[in-house]
């Protein structure tokens, strides 16, 4: 790097799918007649590879979806747990719903109503909504965390999507800088972030669909994140 260019590092877990494109094994996995394909981070130590009751919940909802013809297909399914924390590293799905404009309140159709599915990551959530409780005052009521487990159905609109890839996500971090006034290399303090990485995340790919499912599970039986020697 220099005055002039950006620091540059690997684009995150999202550049899976550019991989699978670029390198040929979606068209190879597309070749031998595969339909689905399972998708995982790597940090949790209960991760089910494969998880039968998962595909099971995946396919049962895309075969029912099939009989209604109006209904876009599942494109994928993700699995999710209660957060238990208000500054989590958890992606939050929801569902996202277009800004009303005058003339569509009180006359609401399937579109506006519906919305699409997204996951956003802990950050990109303003801390009063991260912390908000449902009704009971216990549980929050954005709780369904991401923990990194996809299937996707391996079809045209997957590859087509792959062209541009999943969005860039911009995330505040702290790292050392050159001070141009102390003449010297300064590292920020522990509460200051004075900088913005860009990186994909491969729960971009949600963002891309019209329709998503999730299946909620045990947190304790099936989410142990190890992300540093501290957690083990």
């Amino acid at each position: 790097a220099s005055p002039s260019r950006f620091i540059r590092r690997p684009g995150g877990s999202g550049g899976v799918y550019t991989a699978l494109r670029a390198s040929g094994a979606l068209a190879d996995m597309r070749a031998r007649g595969i339909k689905y394909m399972f998708l995982s981070g790597c940090d949790n130590l209960l991760l089910r590879i494969g998880d039968p009751t998962f595909i099971g919940h995946c396919l049962s909802l895309s075969s029912n979806e099939s009989d209604t013809k109006k209904a876009k297909p599942i494109s994928i399914c993700l699995k999710t747990v209660e957060r238990t924390g208000r500054n989590e590293r958890l992606g939050i799905f929801v569902t996202r719903r277009p800004a009303k404009k005058a003339r569509d309140i009180g006359n609401e159709d399937e579109t506006i109503s519906g919305g699409r599915p997204q996951v956003l990551e802990c950050y990109e959530v303003p801390e009063p909504l991260r912390g908000r409780t449902g009704k009971d005052l216990v549980h929050y009521e954005f709780g369904a965390g991401d923990i990194c487990q996809y299937m996707i159905r391996l079809d045209e609109e997957f590859e087509h999507s792959l062209v541009s890839g999943p969005g860039w996500h911009a995330i505040p971090v702290r790292t050392p800088a050159f001070s141009i006034k102390r003449a010297r290399i300064m590292t920020p303090p522990p509460d200051l972030r004075n900088a913005v990485r860009l990186e994909q995340v491969a729960s971009g790919y949600v963002d891309r669909q019209a329709r998503a499912v999730c299946l909620h599970v045990d947190r304790n039986a099936e989410y142990a994140p190890i992300r540093a020697e501290r957690d083990l």
